[in-house]
């Protein structure tokens, strides 16, 4: 019994250099704008998230002028809701990698 039979694909199917063949495709026929174009959507996200994270964190300052017994559980809620919601909005605008960078300058700031 073959390896086309019992899995359904031949030997022939190799799917890490097709990838790379697309890849390699793309940069031929002029795709490098593209990848700059990419590589440039990823560093705006970057910095997007970390002046969003930056900036929500610092505006958690506004609790320091309180009594920290009565500020305790609304900073807690604060903190878990923008750190729940902060992915579902990321996800929602397309800003895939602000999401990450934006969490942890937010709770770096908030320390």
């Amino acid at each position: 019994m073959s390896l086309e039979l019992e899995l359904g694909v031949s030997e022939d199917d190799t799917v890490g250099l097709d990838d790379a063949d697309g890849a390699l495709r793309m940069l031929s026929t002029g795709g490098e704008d593209n990848l700059w174009l990419l590589v440039g959507k990823n560093v705006f996200q970057i910095l997007t998230g970390l002046f969003i994270g930056l900036s929500l964190g610092y505006s958690m300052k506004v609790f320091n002028m309180f009594n920290p017994a009565k500020t305790l559980y609304i900073k807690f809620v604060l903190l878990v809701l923008i750190c729940v919601f902060t992915p579902i909005v990321a996800h929602l605008s397309e800003f895939h990698e602000s999401k990450y960078i934006g969490i942890i300058f937010f709770g770096y700031m908030c320390y």
